[in-house]
């Protein structure tokens, strides 16, 4: 015996089921497209062209000071200097730390690209340090190359150099 659309509970007390509702938005047909396609232009608004010009800074003054930084050099990109060594202490990649100081420190990136490039550091020394690290976790050879590579921006020839020598 079929009762129709109300079940019979509903029909002995006269209750009508509640009217039809939308459906929630993550339920329709074209919102995962749509979150997708948002997604991927987030993602190329956000990304860094390997390309990407860079910017040298005035030339410096003939006068010697003591400040290894020449005062022609505008006061945001000798902050963004220094933010970069400390970045480079930490075993940064180079292009980590041009990321870090353009996505967590708010610098511009004609600062940071400044800061990159002129920071004392040695790039592959920073790799075979964090190199180092995921060999002390149990990460494979191969596993910490795409790490170095992928998660923490090291090029691929400082990766290679971190892995070749790691101690055995």
């Amino acid at each position: 015996m079929t009762y129709g659309r109300n079940p019979p509970e509903q029909q002995q007390y006269g209750i009508d089921p509640p009217p039809n509702q939308k459906r929630p938005v993550h339920k329709r047909w074209w919102f995962w497209p749509a979150l997708v396609v948002a997604a991927l232009f987030a993602y190329i608004i956000n990304f860094d062209p390997p390309g990407e010009a860079t910017i040298t800074p005035p030339p410096a003054s003939t006068e010697s000071t003591n400040n290894p930084v020449s005062s022609d050099v505008p006061r945001e990109w000798q902050s963004a200097l220094n933010k970069a060594e400390t970045l480079a202490a930490r075993d940064y990649s180079q292009k980590g730390a041009y990321r870090a100081l353009i996505a967590a420190y708010d610098f511009p990136a004609d600062a940071a690209r400044y800061a990159v490039d002129n920071v004392d550091a040695d790039w592959q020394k920073n790799a075979l340090n964090k190199a180092q690290e995921l060999q002390n976790r149990d990460y494979s050879h191969k596993q910490i190359k795409r790490i170095l590579s992928s998660a923490y921006d090291f090029t691929a020839d400082e990766a290679h150099y971190a892995v070749t020598n790691l101690e055995p």
